[in-house]
This record gives C-alpha cells, sequence and structure tokens, in this order.
C-alpha cells in the first residue's frame, strides 16, 4: 500500500452524493468541536446560556413552546408574553447554517479575509457574509468600552485594508495611509489588563 495513500480514500469515493454530504458535515463539526470546544448550537446553549431566562424581562417564568424555523428550542415568557430561544439576541438567532460555518466564516474574519471569499469558502452568498459580517462587528462593538487601562500602558498597532472597498472600481493601492486602512490598536497595562482591538478609520495613527 501506498503510505501517501488515505485509507479513507475508497470508502469516501464509493458514498452517495447525499451519504458524502452528511460525512463532510460530521466532519465539519468534529473539527469545529476541535477549534472552540463544542460542535453545535446545543452544546455552545448549553455551556455559555444554561438558564433559560427572558431575555426581555429576565424573568424565570416561562415554558416550551416548540421550535424556532431554524429547529431550536423555543419557550414563552409567562411574565411578558415574549417568544424567545436561547440563542435571542446573539448572531445565530435567525442562523439556518451548522455551527461549524459560522465559526469558519468568523475565523475568516480575523485574518481579514476578503467578503466574497468568505462566502465561497463557507458555501453562503454575498448578500448573506455580508449581513453576517456586519451581524458581527454590531455584537462586538461597545465591547471594550469598560475596560480601563491603568498605570503604564503598551500599545501597539497594525493597519489592514478594508476588504468592503476591494471590489469598487475605482480601488487602487496607494501609498501611507489612504481611507481604506484600518488601523486596528493593541493596549495592555501592568496589570495585564488588556484592550483586545479599537479600529480606526482614516488617514492618522490613533495617536496623532
Amino acid at each position: 500500500m501506498d503510505r501517501h495513500l488515505n485509507p479513507q480514500s475508497g470508502y469516501v469515493d464509493a458514498l452517495p452524493y447525499d451519504d458524502f454530504k452528511l460525512l463532510r458535515s460530521a466532519v465539519a463539526a468534529r473539527g469545529c468541536k476541535g477549534k472552540v470546544g463544542f460542535s453545535t448550537y446545543e452544546e455552545a446553549i448549553a455551556a455559555y446560556r444554561p438558564n433559560r431566562i427572558c431575555p426581555c424581562c429576565a424573568s424565570d417564568n416561562y415554558r416550551r413552546d416548540g421550535s424556532t424555523p431554524s429547529g431550536h428550542q423555543r419557550y414563552f415568557c409567562k411574565a411578558c408574553n415574549s417568544r424567545y430561544s436561547s440563542l435571542t439576541g446573539t448572531v445565530f438567532e435567525y442562523s439556518k447554517k451548522e455551527l461549524s460555518t459560522w465559526v469558519d466564516f468568523i475565523t475568516m474574519m480575523c485574518h481579514n479575509v476578503q467578503v466574497d471569499t468568505a462566502a465561497d469558502m463557507c458555501g453562503i452568498s454575498h448578500h448573506t457574509a455580508f449581513g453576517w459580517r456586519h451581524r458581527v462587528m454590531a455584537t462586538i462593538d461597545g465591547y471594550q468600552d469598560r475596560i480601563v487601562l491603568r498605570d503604564r500602558v503598551w500599545i501597539d498597532e497594525t493597519y489592514v485594508t478594508d476588504t468592503s472597498l476591494l471590489g469598487d472600481s475605482d480601488w487602487r493601492p496607494r501609498r501611507g495611509l489612504p481611507r481604506n486602512k484600518i488601523c486596528i490598536a493593541v493596549g495592555i497595562d501592568t496589570r495585564k489588563t488588556r484592550l483586545p482591538s479599537s479600529a480606526v478609520m482614516g488617514s492618522r495613527p490613533p495617536n496623532a
């Protein structure tokens, strides 16, 4: 046997396409668990949202109320008559895609991959990818506002190109810091309190 030959290749090649899609989904879920510690929304809910309190009024007086269009358990709040799921208020709330697809998309966002490329790699439309990107950015907006660095502080910065401008017909790479450059600054103080990131658009560094 060729030592470079994958012993599973014959099994995979013989699978009908529908079975291959199921296998690919299972492999993606396994990889997702290796990256973030869980492979499904249900596992993530159990880890981060074990309580089913109402996101509108914080009441714990609820009952089960069928399922959402995405197949997740829905609840009915007896206090304020709201219907919700454990994903209400998150970027996953209305998503019908598997968690592994989201993990891959967010990973590509962290590496500044273009929206069209991320959409192609994740098997979603450009419209969906663009919406996902904005949902992620809206979720983390203001996250660092409550973080205060004290005493001696170290700050570093890097510059990346805004991928939303690369599709413009008049886009050209320019020297210096034009408007399509985003400055990403990070900071840490002597207490090891970290400011994850701060994005600044424009032609000046954040300390200018």
